[in-house]
């Protein structure tokens, strides 16, 4: 008997923009039940009072977001989508 071929995958988050917090790419845990808790960024032009940012993605592909989460530093403004701040006057 040979083996022909051999298909390896895993489920992960995608990446993605919450509150002005940039999450990356971030495979699941093993178990159906197992979260994987991920640390997010904020965007440009924006700022938290909180030291880490963190959601948690759950083992079918999806987030589950923490509370808080960056706000738009002054003299910017949140763009139409919510996901980046812009200057107000640019």
């Amino acid at each position: 008997m040979t083996l022909l071929s051999v298909r390896i995958y895993y489920i992960a988050c995608n990446a993605t923009t919450n509150s002005f917090t940039t999450f990356p790419t971030t495979p699941t845990g093993s178990h159906v039940a197992s979260v994987v808790t991920a640390t997010g960024t904020c965007v440009a032009n924006s700022n938290s009072d909180v030291a880490q940012q963190s959601a948690l993605c759950k083992a079918d592909g999806s987030w589950f977001m923490v509370g808080g989460g960056c706000v738009c530093d002054a003299g910017y403004q949140p763009t139409s989508d919510n996901k980046s701040c812009s200057g107000i006057f640019g």
